[in-house]
């Protein structure tokens, strides 16, 4: 097997220009892969990351650097990247990846490789100086991984390097009752002064569509699900860092309002104003009113009260009182029928 370095700088608007370097390394083909990964011998993409940035890190322990954290946008730039290489089957540098990676880094730098098992291909590049440079590196802080497979079965690795400050976290709490119809709060503690928070609500572990705010109100089919809230923090010149909360209990289930039905009061005749009385319901509940006249909602007839006019002559009345309070399921219940409207 033999290597050749290729070096070249990296520039971006702003920040220090880096070292870039690829390892291109004589193999021979692997075998042809039906999936994605196959010619990793059958390990999954985040199995291969976690293989690369172990190795990476345990060299970097051994010269007494600090060890480099895992980033997912640099995770995607360079899966992308090994896609591309792989579709083309050529190994070459990515010219835009650092302007594809988080922005406001102080220092950047690219690995690539082919044809390597995930158990040697650390080895080969900290066996090239200049990629063993890039791996040591101390001004390096994160790291992206991505692997591909080509139609002939090799893989084809890359590895995005950057340099960012580090963003003063706290991880999540969250607040209020775990129950259907309560609202929840995301309590994000103190972050790095100017950090943009983002949200993202998981309930038994899968992301919850649309749950992207800082509060959130368990529905009725999160009862018995326990519910956890991702912050992801993002400032220029910082890489961008999650934190998630502990799990709440389990969500209880909405409870039942104590409902009254409801009965009209008043002389049914056109002029004359006639009420809802809806009885006793659980406190604290809210109202809100329907009127109907045979069976048919009347227009903007919404209040505690109607006065009838010359289209109910004739048509019976009846009243939809529904009833909400957080924590409860949403009650409705309809008087009987008046008489004939006169």
């Amino acid at each position: 097997m033999s290597s050749r370095p290729r070096r070249r700088l990296g520039v971006a608007a702003g920040a220090a220009a880096a070292l870039v370097l690829a390892l291109i390394g004589a193999v021979a083909p692997a075998p042809a892969a039906t999936g994605a990964t196959s010619c990793t011998s059958s390990l999954t993409v985040a199995q291969v990351q976690a293989r690369i940035l172990a190795d990476v890190n345990a060299a970097r322990g051994r010269v007494g650097v600090k060890p480099l954290t895992a980033n997912s946008a640099m995770h995607s730039v360079a899966i992308k990247w090994s896609q591309k290489q792989a579709a083309r089957e050529t190994m070459s540098h990515n010219p835009d990846y650092t302007s594809q990676i988080p922005a406001g880094w102080s220092a950047a730098g690219e690995n690539v490789a082919y044809g390597y098992a995930p158990t040697s291909v650390t080895r080969a590049w900290l066996d090239s100086p200049g990629h063993r440079a890039n791996i040591l590196r101390t001004s390096f802080t994160h790291i992206g991984i991505g692997v591909a497979c080509s139609d002939a079965g090799r893989p084809y690795y890359t590895q995005v390097f950057g340099g960012y400050k580090t963003l003063a976290t706290s991880t999540p709490a969250i607040s209020g009752t775990p129950k259907a119809g309560i609202t929840l709060t995301a309590k994000t503690g103190t972050w790095t002064t100017g950090t943009t928070l983002r949200y993202q609500w998981y309930a038994d572990g899968t992301s919850v569509s649309g749950a992207t705010s800082k509060t959130y109100t368990p529905k009725s089919t999160d009862a018995g699900k326990v519910l956890k809230v991702k912050v992801t923090g993002s400032k220029t010149g910082y890489a961008p860092t999650a934190r998630v909360s502990n799990p709440t209990r389990e969500i209880a289930k909405l409870s039942t309002l104590s409902t009254v039905t409801p009965r009209i009061a008043g002389t049914v005749a056109v002029g004359q104003r006639v009420e809802a009385i809806r009885g006793q319901w659980t406190t604290g509940t809210t109202y809100s009113y329907r009127w109907y006249r045979g069976g048919v909602a009347i227009s903007g007839a919404t209040g505690k009260t109607y006065v009838l006019t010359k289209a109910d002559r004739g048509h019976t009345l009846t009243v939809k009182v529904t009833g909400k309070k957080a924590g409860y399921a949403t009650a409705t219940r309809t008087s009987a029928k008046t008489g004939y409207a006169r």
